[in-house]
């Protein structure tokens, strides 16, 4: 069975041309690359990157009112914060022009 392969830039292209089915595509895929990076920031407080202080705002707009970060972030928070950042970054990323740096300068500047 072959399995398709999307890269990020032939995606990018599709969606900025108001391809459905690309935009859902590349959100499925950000999201997968995003989890791993909320996952990081959360569950690791002492992280220090760009991206960590967002992603630790939006989860707590998220979470119960007692959460704090720290190892047992719950897996549903962490793919909810993940889900809202590329949604941000996505509507973000179809107002902007092409470029090669897109996801990077997207995503850090949600």
């Amino acid at each position: 069975m072959q399995t398709k392969y999307y890269d990020f830039d032939s995606l990018a292209a599709r969606a900025r041309r108001g391809d459905c089915e690309a935009r859902t595509l590349l959100q499925r895929q950000l999201v997968r690359q995003m989890v791993r990076i909320v996952r990081h920031a959360l569950c690791n407080p002492a992280t220090v990157d760009p991206l960590a202080p967002r992603i630790r705002a939006e989860a707590r707009q998220l979470a119960e009112p007692e959460w704090q970060p720290g190892f047992d972030t719950p897996e549903r928070l962490i793919l909810l914060v993940a889900q809202r950042l590329c949604g941000v970054a996505l509507t973000n990323f179809s107002r902007t022009p092409n470029d090669s740096h897109w996801a990077a300068d997207t995503v850090c500047a949600t």
